[in-house]
């Protein structure tokens, strides 16, 4: 898959067989950079990073690959995404792969644009490094020039399987080494070193508690440490149905091995978190795993703004208009607009103003308020989330209703009826007799009683039909009578009415007619609605009809 040329080495075939391993893994921040000689080839340039196997695509790798595909600058990530630039390179040209902690950038010296993605938690390292080029077919071959790595946190060499250690053997011996012979630095290490450390147990236990806007408080138990050098604690947090790990402010930096809770600020609003910890230690393989992810906790929602410019104008004996504006509802899901009045020290809804379901209004006339006094208006955003509901507005300036001019008088009601010997077939067959006679009924009433003839109704209609089968049989009349007047007279009125009905029936009709009384009622009459207002015109656009907001005071019925 490659050989050696004038000051080059040359990749030829496919990319599985044209390839060549970096002797150390590395562990990010680390800079990989090479010179390459364009060809024809299907990926003339491909650097692999990480991985169990090496292929050009597909996740099976398990690497980041950075590749000129022709002229197509590429960088795939292990999870499968990629992005890709059309890059028409040189006949040598230069890149630089960047690995930073969560990032890997691939840039080069054709002013071509650069690609960048970021990286998670699985992919931190230490990771194997293959350059090498897939050729196959015409392509004579893909030559490299030059090929260096700068950086890198950690540098783990892999001992070949089955090597074996003399039964003296006290230390293995690290050497510096390039093609111009061995360097004179050594780094050693004792055998008894190589054994396998017992990892810290991971926390468990995770929980979220003391839920904020903006923060959560994250605690955890801390297990069993084994053969852990304790380093620090890493918290890792994420918004629930996401993937995206991160590392929360607040809980980076925890190197106390007795604290084992913090609090994670920063996070979204009405928001769910999960959060998974570990244990750090000073040899990394001695790290604990993750621990269970803990249950979902969710930050609470920012509230509405509390309304403002609240006014209180128009005052009426008993209503007072209120408007206001509305503010920004944040996380609030709107249900309703409270509008309160405070008289003497207690807040209460006032009619008129207590179901505002609509969004978009902001006014409503407060109502049943006494005459006389002093009143003062707050506003408030009420959600079906009860903590994102706003704080109440502040009160509005002090407004006095005006005294009750207006007197509500109580009319007493009074009905009366009467029988008579009246045929009302006659009568209803002609109104000019009808109508004389209910005159005379009323004048009778109001000369008898005292009272306006005006507040005297009179009614007559037909009474129990004749039996079935007598026709010459008298359909009587029924006399009705509905005192209005204030200064109605007594219960005992009908007994009262009795003989001046009869004596005005017997004249207007010209026969002896005579009166018997029947049921008397007395009720209360309602009393007219008060605080009549017409206020906040609606502007109608261009041929649209305006509107004007009506509102009243009902009165006892």
């Amino acid at each position: 898959g490659y050989d050696f040329g004038s000051g080059f080495i040359r990749f030829a075939g496919e990319f599985a067989d044209a390839q060549l391993t970096y002797v150390r893994q590395l562990t990010a921040p680390f800079v990989i950079r090479a010179r390459v000689r364009k060809a024809t080839a299907f990926a003339g340039m491909v650097i692999q990073i990480g991985g169990v196997a090496n292929h050009l695509f597909g996740t099976t790798a398990g690497g980041a690959r950075a590749a000129f595909f022709g002229n197509w600058k590429t960088l795939l990530m292990p999870d499968g995404t990629y992005s890709t630039q059309p890059c028409a390179a040189t006949s040598w040209y230069e890149v630089e792969i960047t690995v930073g902690v969560g990032s890997i950038t691939f840039t080069d010296n054709q002013n071509c644009e650069q690609l960048s993605h970021t990286y998670g938690n699985e992919f931190s390292g230490p990771h194997q490094v293959v350059i090498g080029a897939d050729c196959q077919g015409d392509c004579t071959g893909s030559d490299w020039d030059w090929f260096e790595v700068s950086g890198g946190l950690y540098a783990t060499y892999n001992v070949p399987l089955g090597t074996l250690l003399p039964s003296d053997a006290t230390h293995l011996l690290a050497y510096t080494w390039n093609p111009n012979g061995e360097g004179s630095n050594v780094t050693s290490v004792a055998v008894t070193d190589l054994h396998e450390v017992e990892p810290a147990q991971a926390p468990s236990a995770v929980t979220l508690t003391s839920p904020a806007t903006t923060s959560l408080v994250v605690s955890w138990v801390r297990n069993t440490l084994n053969e852990c050098e304790f380093v620090g604690w890493e918290v890792l947090g994420r918004a629930a149905g996401t993937e995206d790990w991160f590392t929360p402010t607040g809980c980076g930096s925890l190197v106390d091995l007795v604290a084992t809770e913090c609090t994670a600020t920063g996070l979204a609003s009405n928001t769910p978190y999960q959060f998974k910890v570990r244990v750090l230690c000073g040899i990394d393989r001695a790290s604990s795993p993750l621990s269970d992810i803990s249950l979902a906790a969710e930050t609470l929602p920012r509230p509405a703004s509390s309304p403002s410019s609240v006014e209180s104008t128009l005052p009426t004996a008993a209503s007072v208009l209120v408007s206001w504006q509305t503010s920004a509802l944040n996380d609030c899901e709107f249900v309703e607009t409270v509008v309160e009045a405070q008289t003497a020290d207690n807040w209460f809804r006032p009619a008129g103003c207590d179901s505002i379901t609509l969004l978009n209004a902001y006014t409503c006339t407060a109502q049943g308020l006494n005459s006389s006094s002093q009143y003062e208006f707050r506003v408030s955003t009420r959600c079906s989330d009860p903590s994102a509901s706003s704080a109440p507005s502040l009160p509005s300036d002090p407004i006095t209703t005006q005294a009750n001019t207006t007197a509500q008088t109580e009319r007493r009601v009074l009905s009366m009826s009467f029988d008579t010997e009246l045929d009302y077939s006659v009568i209803r067959s002609d109104p000019n007799q009808r109508a004389t006679m209910m005159n005379a009924v009323a004048n009778a009433t109001a000369a008898t009683l005292g009272v306006d003839v005006d507040s005297v109704q009179v009614r007559l209609v037909g009474g129990s039909m004749p039996a079935e089968g007598r026709r010459l049989s008298v359909w009587p009349t029924k006399v009705e009578i509905t005192l209005l007047d204030d200064a109605s007279a007594a219960d005992d009125a009908s007994a009262t009415l009795t003989s001046p009905m009869s004596s005005a029936l017997s004249v207007a009709s010209g026969l002896e007619i005579s009166v018997e009384a029947g049921e008397t009622t007395s009720t209360m009459a309602a009393v007219e609605p008060q605080d009549v207002l017409a206020a906040v015109a609606v502007d109608a656009g261009e041929g649209e009809a305006g509107s004007v907001n009506v509102s009243w005071t009902m009165s006892p019925l």
